[in-house]
């Protein structure tokens, strides 16, 4: 989230009175009623439970998609790639733990949504495309008919002018 004095771990997000206040603020949640469990420790900062931390994680994600996505995206192309170089084994592991926690962190910032409306929206302009391609090809072949035959026997003929040969 790029917020100094805000961190996760095990389950506890912490933070100082400060970054708290500032991510509450970009996630749309001014008015948040933190719970009971929550409290202020001796160094001024608030540990606060896993539902304190998922309530502000999902609206932080719906709230700043791409902030989100851009580090979950870069960290798995990365480490989709490391695993493949020499000692580098063990984040395997770590990246098919991780996976599943990436495809919620995309469910909470609208991803999985918008990919559908992306979906749905190419194959609306695919459909218009071929219409206009057959409509086009359809065209093309009864101008073409239409050529082939030729004048009909009544219609357009040109007359011919007698003349008078040999008179």
């Amino acid at each position: 989230m790029g917020e100094p004095g805000l961190s996760f771990y095990k389950g506890v997000l912490s933070a100082s009175s400060e970054a708290l206040d500032r991510i509450k603020i970009r996630a749309g949640l001014q008015n948040l009623t933190i719970s009971p469990a929550a409290y202020q420790d001796r160094h001024g900062t608030h540990p606060l439970p896993f539902v304190d931390a998922l309530a502000i994680a999902t609206a932080f994600s719906a709230a700043e998609p791409s902030t989100v996505l851009t580090g979950v995206e870069a960290t798995g192309q990365r480490w989709n790639q490391e695993p493949k170089q020499p000692g580098n084994q063990y984040l395997a592991r770590l990246l098919n733990e991780y996976r599943a926690a990436w495809a919620i962190i995309r469910q909470w910032a609208g991803h999985d949504a918008a990919i559908a409306q992306r979906e749905a929206r190419i194959q609306q302009l695919e459909r218009l495309v071929w219409d206009a391609s057959t409509r086009s090809r359809k065209l093309a072949l009864t101008e073409k008919s239409i050529s082939c035959a030729g004048p009909s026997s009544t219609t357009n003929r040109p007359t011919r002018r007698k003349t008078n040969r040999g008179q």
